[in-house]
């Protein structure tokens, strides 16, 4: 069964009205041959359009400007498409009006174009944006003030009687990334005035405000780079400052004294402030030498200086060396005695650090040993003395292993003269030898003795001759 949609109801509706204009239009053919065609009116209209697509046009006039009434076909204006419409006249009031089509132009809307602006580097100059396309339309901009620090997009709007779309157009506004740098001028001579390079480190070129360097005064410059997109800088100043001739003193590091004889090093030839010049006369470590510096440019506006190394004179001194403890006693202590020079001496054992006290404690070892004396305050020469201590072995181990197995007095290995006995506590002579040609080795009667302390009685002869004679004690141990 046939089913009554909206869609249906429309095809029969449009089917039904065809066949009714047929109707008409048969009729209205059929009533024209009594119509004398003299009399025939065209209807007549005033010129509607053109449109742009999207506007709003008029409705279509119910009647012609010579009041024919009638009805169009399609009824409403597309504003789309261009299209003809059909003028039918009612011909029941005007039979003697025919139909008239009457075509109205929708236009395509124009999409304005603009040459293309920057990038730009922030703080260029930038010229006000065109109100008229490349195409020629003309409208206005949104934002309507240039803003030439940071990037933006701005909006072009037609004049409403331009047929033609809105557009943007967005500047790039780099920020000054770079600070252009240059080598610091150190302070120059009036005579020597440099030239201000238009080119920085970083190859950022520009110009000098001022452009040129004035040699009466100092004062700070600034640098304008170039706008280029590619590399922004920003301006950056360097200060020079004017010297006038003569103005400039080289400046050294002091030398210290030295003694007569002493290695002298040369003179620099460029000051701490950077002066090159020669010095005069030649080097002397045998006297003390006032030295004359002598710049070697003018254009260094600097002027001659002195310095004078004061070299001193050696003193010659004498040195004495005791003992103040007494023989093979455990802290062996010796005092040195100097004589000349300025009285403020420093001394030193075996070649150790220098000390100003001339004491030295808990000396060991049976070899010499030597105090050296030098002069505090000024220069001499450093003497020596040599003194020998005698000292025992507090304990030894016969066990055979090669090591510490026998007993003796090693500081009198080479005093043939001296003898030594060994005794038990009760008295008892178990052994005696003299230290330049044998040792005890803990034996009595081919016998080990048990691990005990024991005691010695050493003989011997001071380098004075005097006959010296020494008791102690030493433990044996197994």
């Amino acid at each position: 069964m046939f089913a009554p949609t909206l869609k249906n109801v429309l095809i029969v509706y449009g089917i039904l009205t065809a066949y009714a204009l047929h109707d008409f239009k048969e009729i209205n053919n059929t009533l024209r041959p009594s119509i004398n065609q003299n009399n025939v009116i065209e209807p007549t209209f005033n010129p509607i359009g053109p449109f742009c697509v999207g506007e709003a046009p008029p409705s279509l006039p119910p009647s012609s400007l010579e009041g024919i009434s009638g009805t169009w076909i399609p009824p409403v204006i597309n504003n789309t498409a261009t299209t003809d419409y059909t003028f039918t006249p009612n011909l029941t009031l005007h039979p003697t009006a025919e139909e008239v089509d009457l075509r109205i132009v929708i236009n395509e809307r124009i999409e304005p174009t603009f040459d293309l602006v920057g990038p730009i580097c922030a703080g260029d100059i930038l010229s006000p944006l065109p109100i008229t396309s490349n195409e020629g339309i003309q409208g206005s901009w949104t934002p309507s003030v240039i803003n030439n620090t940071m990037t933006t997009t701005y909006i072009f709007t037609p004049n409403l009687d331009e047929c033609a779309r809105s557009t943007s157009l967005s500047i790039f506004v780099r920020q000054l990334d770079i600070t252009p740098t240059f080598d610091i001028i150190s302070p120059v001579c009036a005579e020597a005035i440099p030239i201000l390079r238009t080119v920085s480190n970083e190859g950022i070129i520009g110009s000098w405000d001022p452009p040129t360097i004035d040699v009466t005064r100092s004062r700070t410059y600034i640098f304008q780079p170039v706008s280029d997109p590619n590399q922004c800088a920003g301006p950056t100043n360097l200060y020079i400052e004017i010297l006038s001739s003569g103005s400039v003193t080289p400046d050294f590091a002091p030398i210290d004294a030295i003694c007569a004889g002493d290695p002298l090093a040369p003179l620099p030839t460029t000051s701490l402030n950077g002066i090159t010049g020669t010095w005069s006369p030649v080097l002397n470590n045998m006297m003390t030498t006032e030295y004359m510096f002598t710049p070697n440019d003018p254009d260094q506006c600097a002027t001659s200086e002195t310095m004078t190394i004061n070299v001193n004179t050696i003193s010659s001194l004498a040195i004495s060396v005791k003992n103040l403890s007494k023989d093979f006693d455990t802290n062996q202590i010796i005092m040195a005695t100097a004589t000349g020079g300025s009285g403020t001496y420093e001394f030193r054992l075996n070649g150790g650090l220098w000390q100003s006290n001339p004491i030295f404690e808990n000396l060991r070892g049976c070899n010499d040993h030597i105090v050296s004396v030098r002069d505090a305050l000024g220069c001499s020469d450093e003497p020596q003395d040599s003194i020998t201590i005698l000292e025992y072995p507090k304990f030894f181990t016969p066990n055979n292993d090669g090591y510490n197995d026998t007993w003796n007095i090693k500081c009198l290995r080479n005093d043939p003269l001296a003898v030594v006995t060994i005794f038990d506590r009760y008295g008892k002579v178990l052994e005696r030898f003299k230290p330049s040609q044998n040792a005890w080795n803990g034996l009595y009667n081919g016998l080990p003795l048990l691990s005990t302390d024991y005691w010695f009685l050493v003989e011997y002869v001071k380098t004075t001759g005097e006959i010296l004679t020494k008791k102690g004690h030493f433990s044996l141990k197994r």
